[in-house]
């Protein structure tokens, strides 16, 4: 490491934390406001750069899976924005979840969703011409012609919801499929707030359509790991920061290290941040600082990851979300992943069976291969996590749950749920007769 002992150098700027934030901080300073790389100091909890920003390569045995960030929310942001700048190839992939504009109309090259509704029972697809499905899309797409200043602060999104009458059945799908997606629920979400933000992205032009990075996110870390390594203390905590008499600031670790800044950013979480025991500021922040740090509110959010020996969903189904059954209907709806992300991760030899031109054309391997991977990403947030993660201690239970669900709503596949009757023909007789996990 470039540094051990540095009581008694002075640096420019302290940042506190490695992850997306602190990195692109560093970043600013260094290329915007012409500030000395070498007179900046990144400290770091974790003994890894990247945050909540991490991929793994021992879970399927040929690509990275993302454990954290994975998609890219508009076509005109900084990441899509890095992708240009770095001639990264970006892919751009069916936007199903209605927290992020879906369900899209049209297809995107081949690839769509699914709607399963545990109430009747029924899957449906994106361009079903279910009424109460169409009707909450409608809903749902006036929000960013609302304006703020017309509604009450305590108006939640299910009270508007409901006075538009959406269905019952229909309020649970936009609690999977927009309140999963906004890390809250329907009734605690505002909706001044929501039409805001809806607001704001129609008119700041971020774009529609969701991506992905086609080498990960580890195309970015690359990217600041390069620039930046050297300036990265991993494994160093910090534990109180100080300002001084003569206006600098002191940082002390917890493993005892100290260092000086003429300034310092703090890019921790908000959980690090509303904890004394973790950081400590001396004195303390202003009064309006510290209040808006406590009532501030950082659901928690959880992916759940099942290997599969075979496929046995509808080549092109990108993605699912799982409307929980009513409350009174049912003892488990507590414990409930609400969307699911399909991936098929192909071999060298059958990478052509998903590349075909014409997306009726794509297909399966058959037979099984033993060298493609494929495997199932739930994606559950707030109470949909929170119950999760509180009922079991054991990752395998979380999975058992996912594996559960997702063997009744496949029994409920028909020919209607491919996007085309060739490959559903095709598919036949190839899925297992039940779904048997690796993890």
């Amino acid at each position: 490491m470039f540094i051990k002992n540095n009581h008694d150098v002075l640096f420019d700027t302290i940042i506190v934390g490695a992850g997306l934030s602190g990195l692109r901080t560093a970043m600013e300073l260094i290329n915007v406001h012409g500030v000395d790389r070498n007179r900046i100091l990144i400290i770091e909890a974790q003994d890894y750069i990247g945050g909540r920003v991490r991929q793994a390569d021992d879970f399927v045995p040929n690509g990275l899976i993302e454990l954290g960030a994975e998609i890219l929310h508009g076509e005109q942001t900084l990441l899509t924005q890095f992708a240009k700048e770095q001639g990264e190839e970006i892919k751009p992939i069916y936007c199903w979840a209605h927290g992020d504009g879906g369900p899209m109309e049209e297809p995107v090259d081949g690839a769509y969703g699914l709607y399963y509704m545990a109430d009747s029972q029924r899957v449906l697809r994106f361009d079903t011409t279910d009424g109460d499905f169409q009707h909450l899309n409608k809903v749902l797409r006036e929000l960013p012609l609302l304006h703020p200043d017309d509604i009450a602060a305590e108006t939640s999104l299910l009270d508007f919801l409901a006075e538009r009458h959406v269905t019952p059945e229909m309020l649970r799908l936009g609690r999977a499929g927009y309140a999963n997606t906004s890390c809250a629920n329907l009734d605690t979400l505002s909706l001044k707030q929501v039409v805001s933000f809806s607001r704001q992205w129609d008119t700041e032009g971020e774009g529609d359509g969701d991506f992905k990075y086609a080498r990960t996110f580890k195309c970015l870390l690359d990217f600041f790991k390069q620039h930046l390594a050297d300036r990265v203390l991993l494994s160093c905590p910090a534990q109180t920061v100080t300002r001084l008499p003569n206006q600098t600031v002191r940082v002390d670790a917890r493993d005892g290290r100290v260092f000086h800044a003429k300034t310092i950013v703090v890019t921790s979480s908000i959980h690090v941040l509303q904890r004394p025991e973790l950081l400590t500021f001396q004195p303390p922040l202003p009064a309006v600082y510290a209040q808006s740090i406590q009532h501030a509110v950082m659901q928690r959010a959880m992916k759940i990851f099942v290997r599969f020996s075979a496929p046995f969903w509808p080549v092109g189904l990108q993605g699912m979300i799982m409307a929980p059954p009513a409350e009174e209907a049912s003892e488990v709806t507590s414990l409930f992943v609400p969307e699911v992300w399909f991936n098929a991760l192909p071999c060298d030899a059958h990478a052509a069976c998903y590349a075909h031109a014409d997306p009726a054309q794509r297909g399966h391997p058959s037979p099984r291969c033993e060298h493609c991977s494929y495997y199932v990403t739930g994606f559950a947030t707030s109470d949909f996590a929170g119950n999760l993660d509180d009922a079991f201690e054991r990752d395998a239970d979380v999975c058992d749950v996912l594996v559960k669900r997702l063997d009744r709503v496949v029994a409920l596949f028909d020919e209607s749920h491919w996007l085309s009757p060739q490959q559903h023909a095709a598919q036949l007789g190839q899925a297992p007769g039940g779904l048997h996990a690796g993890m």
